[in-house]
């Protein structure tokens, strides 16, 4: 081989590494654009004061192209779903706005039986447990994989979504966690209403004076007023 023909293998080999670097650090790079971007996605949806507005912003932006693209909606979609069922819960119990059931207007409407707060009661605690079953149901990797299964798209986009964060265990088991939390404080809250109300039913002879409820065995009204401040405290906390 001459001179000249080895200066040009060179010149080609040196084109031919240059290109294979440039793409790897392309994909490189796209990847880890797209980890960033499901990240602050999923960020912004498992914060307990989520913001609405930033959720949806995020969630509609879609910052890659081609083939990441379809893995960004895919995985944006599955984080959507999931946050409206997180939705679902927390305002099926705001919407109940439970501490209106002890509310001195409440309980003069009401009776001293109670009937239509222990039903609102009961069926408000069916709702929320019923969401949760369903939200813990879907955090699994068969249905967070589903959103991308029928894309037709390459293997190494499928081993790239697998890859993000919401989808290794260690953050699945963190969310049923936070979910298993937020309903057992809602549970707690409703619980602590009942035991109102079952007070009241049980220890009948009270009566609605000045807007408060009076018992004559002022240790009874001691134990309601108890009862009633530990529910506004802890809300206010």
């Amino acid at each position: 081989m001459n001179k000249t023909a080895k200066i040009i293998l060179n010149v080609l080999i040196l084109i031919l590494i240059s290109i294979i670097i440039f793409l790897v650090l392309r994909n490189f790079l796209l990847d880890k654009k797209l980890k960033d971007e499901i990240n602050k996605t999923y960020n912004l949806i498992i914060m307990d004061d989520y913001n609405y507005k930033d959720v949806y912003e995020k969630i509609d932006n879609i910052v890659t192209k081609e083939g990441y693209a379809i893995v960004e909606d895919s995985a944006k979609d599955y984080l959507l779903d999931y946050f409206l069922e997180v939705l679902n819960l927390d305002e099926t119990y705001e919407k109940a706005n439970i501490e209106n059931i002890i509310s001195i207007e409440n309980i003069k409407k009401d009776g001293k039986k109670f009937k239509n707060s222990k039903e609102t009661l009961s069926s408000l605690k069916e709702s929320i447990e019923n969401i949760e079953e369903e939200i813990l149901n879907n955090l699994n990797k068969e249905k967070m994989i589903s959103y991308i299964n029928d894309k037709n798209l390459a293997d190494s986009y499928i081993k790239l979504y697998e890859s993000l964060d919401f989808m290794k265990d260690k953050n699945i088991e963190k969310r049923k966690s936070q979910i298993e939390d937020k309903v057992n404080s809602y549970l707690s809250k409703i619980n602590k209403i009942e035991e109102v109300i079952d007070f009241l039913i049980k220890n009948n002879n009270w009566k609605v004076e000045n807007e408060q409820v009076k018992y004559e065995d002022e240790q009874l009204s001691i134990e309601y007023n108890e009862m009633i401040n530990s529910i506004y405290e802890e809300t206010n906390n």
